[in-house]
């Protein structure tokens, strides 16, 4: 059964520092082989804790792993490409999220991660395309996705106000940021951006 309503897990205590990542260690030494959803979850222990390239090693195999659950080895593909964009790799960072989109249908997560990376390495244009599609994208909390609602509003939102104005469609951009201060408005970029777009009137760019 699914609902809006969440659910907030309140622990009695902290885990201790690097519990989980012990446990995998423990195993790891005396030789047990790996499920592929334990490489999962332990090359997240592994990026968690910054050993990145261990974490880049661990990730890639549980992403390619063809017996691993796809929700798995998409979320995978995310952690990876996050690896890959901390060693200065963009694009082994963009092949990893590509690669996801082989494994089911795209998710608004990984549709926000390419956007970014495009955006960051200058390729406006397409970055506004990955960020209208992850905005279209719906949500697959139901099939046991970690699902962040943000990465199909907030976030692509956040970026498309960016990228239409550096694209010159400067009243889509200010659409984008009247939507997000409805949505976000104490968001820090979006109260940035209010004091942007009050510096530069309409009658300036053209819009309507």
């Amino acid at each position: 059964v699914y609902s809006d309503f969440t659910v907030t897990h309140m622990k009695t205590r902290p885990s201790p520092p690097g519990r989980n990542l012990a446990i995998y260690r423990a195993a790891e030494a005396r030789g047990e082989p790996l499920s592929p959803r334990d490489k999962f979850y332990f090359g997240r222990e592994l990026l968690g804790a910054g050993l990145t390239d261990e974490a880049e090693r661990t990730l890639e195999a549980a992403a390619l792993d063809p017996e691993g659950w796809y929700v798995n080895r998409i979320e995978a593909c995310s952690a990876l490409a996050v690896c890959r964009e901390r060693k200065g790799d963009p694009e082994g960072a963009l092949a990893a999220l590509f690669l996801s989109l082989a494994l089911g249908e795209p998710r608004s997560g990984v549709l926000s991660a390419i956007a970014s990376l495009m955006r960051k390495t200058g390729r406006i244009g397409e970055a506004a395309f990955w960020y209208e599609s992850a905005m279209r994208c719906r949500d697959h909390s139901p099939e046991g996705d970690f699902d962040d609602p943000r990465t199909r509003s907030v976030i692509p939102l956040l970026g498309l106000t960016e990228c239409y104005w550096l694209l010159g469609k400067k009243a889509e951009s200010r659409a984008c940021h009247e939507r997000l201060l409805t949505m976000a408005p104490a968001h820090p970029t979006v109260i940035k951006n209010s004091g942007f777009f009050a510096a530069h009137p309409e009658n300036e760019d053209g819009g309507t």
